[in-house]
């Protein structure tokens, strides 16, 4: 599923006029939030079930070199569901040419904000969320 578009700007770029490594981070942790969203799954929904979200991991892996100008598309799909860990893969394209770009690997979970301890997806809080993307 696509959730997240934009057009590589040159403040994105480093002084080898490729998209920096920060932004390659930061344009993929926005497109996992709008997955997120697109469910319903917001930070003030889940805190105000009493439940927070924390990422695990994060890997990215660089294959093409992005320019200033670009226009990127993040696909995002769920890769596995543990007891405790989701874990979803992004890739980047070239929405022109729909070259693969680069890809990340992000594992989160749900915690307890009060107990401040990991929740198993199966606890009824977080069941209540109606987790479809889950499935």
């Amino acid at each position: 599923m696509i959730v997240f578009k934009h057009i590589v700007q040159p403040e994105d770029c480093d002084i080898y006029q490729h998209m920096n490594t920060l932004k390659y981070m930061e344009k993929f942790y926005l497109a996992a939030d709008d997955y997120m969203i697109k469910f319903g799954i917001t930070d003030p929904i889940l805190a105000a079930k009493g439940i927070g979200c924390a990422y695990l991991e994060f890997n990215t892996k660089f294959i093409k070199e992005v320019f200033a100008g670009t226009a990127i598309v993040i696909d995002v799909c769920v890769q596995e569901i543990g007891t405790k860990v989701v874990t979803i893969i992004l890739k980047m394209m070239d929405e022109k040419s729909q070259q693969q770009l680069s890809e990340a690997v992000l594992k989160f979970l749900f915690f307890d904000l009060e107990k401040r301890k990991s929740m198993k997806l199966a606890d009824e809080k977080i069941q209540a969320l109606n987790l479809e993307w889950l499935k």
